[in-house]
């Protein structure tokens, strides 16, 4: 018997270590496929948004080795400290730093980190839900559901949204900090202050994660709170200067972590920079948008075309095709159905606190799309614009919906997770076999609903080598540098051609590319007549046209300009 027991324990162990990776490896194949088939020469995005994104990467990389300032990267100069113009992608450094070091590429560095935080969230929220006792293929379909949906892969060409990969983390630190706040007191408080200083950091990493995240955990705390009282009074009279101590080392280590933040984005705030109104309406949902999952969603999209529900334009306006898909929906529904009947949880404070985090959950996802959608020219988030600090810098409001993914695949665990234990007193065939299998069957296709045809993945290794790196290098007399205009070339992509120049050979240039621009700078269209007149006009007035040089990337020729008649 005891030989049979320990066989059983040791499949157990096996069953619980391979099954969540067998899946995790099934939604890795498909969600970075193009990366995947192409060897990795693909990258999310194209040669605007993710070679900025790369050019900042490398920047911060470049200041950790002690080449550079932080602050000030080397475009729009001489412009200093903008840094704080768009995101910082601080935390992605504990990822890109190493392969870095390790010799590997700033392209292929980039790609990887989407890759391998996908794999260490996915770790994170099946640990967390299996804390919150879920079974081992439920909270493995679950995390699925998390880290690979429809909506991140179609934002996937903005890489600073993978920054949600975080979240599972933070979760589960701040769970396991409660939960052994009176058992291991010293990890819990270890674990509160990694979870504040992980939030901070995220704010130096993503804005708009950090920033929905917040208001998501308001929003959660203020119905969750009230939910589970009696479990959080108990753990309050049981030792009230544990949970003070707590809440103290998880402030700090979040304050700590903000003042990085503040750094950043003080000077950008000194200029007065915001997003108007107007913009944030014209990249609001609509309410038709609740369905809006894209053009090329493998289940709902020709269903949604035949119906005419979405217009072809809104499918494929990107800001706004980014709904949870609708089994999701669906399941939240069931959820919420759920959370109103306290019966339908176990009479445990594992119940209790499972209720709340539903309760609580659902009502973020509901309040995230019923406040950023607009009727008409009007919408609810103008409250928030007017009145939440941090939120005139929201351009794109929809994008929430990417954070909601990770409060709406909580509570649909927990649900089908007590949907799926077998009643007592049931024994029928129904209870015993086929009702635990239309559940999984369901989440199932929840997970393949997630899957989108689009290809988001457009910037090539390749063609950025055969491009760049064939060019010479710059002459020595040169002290910064723009890009001549390029025949057939975007004017993102001349901008940020000399970016990527600049960051290789650590010489600035005046072009950039970014969320805000410095005031006075007025040459981003490099189509026009006066396009280098523009930029050389700058110079003259920063006081740097000496060593100014003139890049022709097509004909691969620097030439140093002087105080003659270019410089009129």
């Amino acid at each position: 018997m005891s030989s049979l027991r320990l066989q059983c324990n040791e499949r157990s162990r096996v069953q619980e270590l391979f099954l969540p990776i067998g899946i995790y490896g099934v939604g890795a194949l498909v969600f970075f496929r193009w990366q995947i088939f192409s060897k990795f020469d693909l990258i999310f995005g194209d040669r605007g948004d993710s070679r900025f994104v790369a050019f900042v990467h490398e920047h911060v990389f470049q200041w950790l080795v002690g080449r550079s300032s932080l602050l000030s990267p080397p475009f729009f100069y001489s412009q200093t400290e903008t840094l704080g113009y768009s995101d910082g992608f601080l935390l992605d450094q504990v990822i890109y730093a190493p392969l870095r070091l390790l010799g590997v590429g700033p392209l292929l560095s980039l790609s990887l980190i989407a890759v391998i935080l996908s794999a260490i969230s996915y770790f994170f929220l099946y640990v967390l839900l299996r804390r919150l006792e879920i079974s081992e293929l439920i909270a493995s379909l679950v995390s699925l559901l998390f880290v690979f949906p429809n909506n991140l892969f179609l934002m996937s060409g903005h890489l600073q949204l993978f920054a949600v990969y975080y979240l599972p983390i933070f979760a589960y630190c701040a769970f396991d900090s409660a939960m052994n706040l009176h058992i291991k007191p010293y990890r819990a408080y270890l674990l509160g202050g990694c979870a504040g200083g992980l939030y901070g950091l995220v704010f130096s990493t993503s804005y708009y994660v950090a920033w929905f995240f917040g208001s998501a955990l308001l929003i959660f705390a203020l119905i969750a709170a009230p939910t589970a009282w009696p479990v959080l009074r108990a753990a309050w009279v049981k030792k009230p200067s544990a949970a003070i101590t707590l809440g103290t080392v998880a402030s700090i280590g979040f304050l700590l972590a903000l003042t990085i933040f503040v750094i950043i984005y003080a000077p950008v705030l000194e200029l007065g920079f915001k997003r108007p109104f107007a913009e944030y309406l014209f990249f609001a949902p609509r309410l038709n948008d609740i369905i809006n999952v894209g053009s090329a969603n493998i289940f709902w999209s020709k269903l949604i075309r035949s119906f005419d529900l979405v217009s072809d334009e809104r499918l494929n306006f990107l800001e706004v095709n980014v709904a949870l898909t609708p089994l999701i929906q669906l399941f939240l529904v069931i959820s919420a159905c759920t959370a109103v009947l306290p019966r339908f949880w176990p009479a445990s404070d594992v119940g209790r606190v499972s209720r709340a985090f539903v309760l609580a959950c659902t009502t973020v996802c509901l309040l995230f799309f019923i406040v950023t959608v607009k009727i008409g020219e009007q919408s609810l988030f103008r409250l928030a614009y007017e009145k939440l600090p941090g939120a005139n810098a929201i351009r794109a409001g929809y994008r929430s919906m990417v954070v909601a993914n990770f409060f709406a695949v909580i509570p649909i665990g927990l649900t089908f997770n007590q949907l799926f234990r077998p009643q007592i007193g049931k024994s029928s065939t129904w209870f015993v076999v086929a009702r635990p299998t239309a559940f999984i069957t369901l989440l199932v296709l929840a997970a393949v609903e997630q899957v989108n045809l689009d290809q988001p993945a457009r910037l090539s290794r390749n063609f950025e080598r055969e491009h760049l790196d064939v060019l010479p290098a710059p002459p020595r007399i040169c002290r910064s540098f723009y890009a001549a205009p390029q025949m057939g070339r975007q004017p993102y992509e001349v901008q940020t051609d000399a970016m990527m120049m600049a960051i290789a050979h650590r010489l600035p240039t005046i072009n950039g590319y970014s969320g805000n621009i410095p005031p006075g700078w007025d040459f981003y269209d490099t189509s026009t007549t006066d396009y280098e007149q523009r930029a050389q006009r700058w110079a003259v007035k920063r006081g740097i046209e000496k060593g100014l040089c003139r890049l022709d990337v097509d004909r691969g020729i620097w030439t140093v300009l002087g105080d003659g008649e270019l410089m009129q």
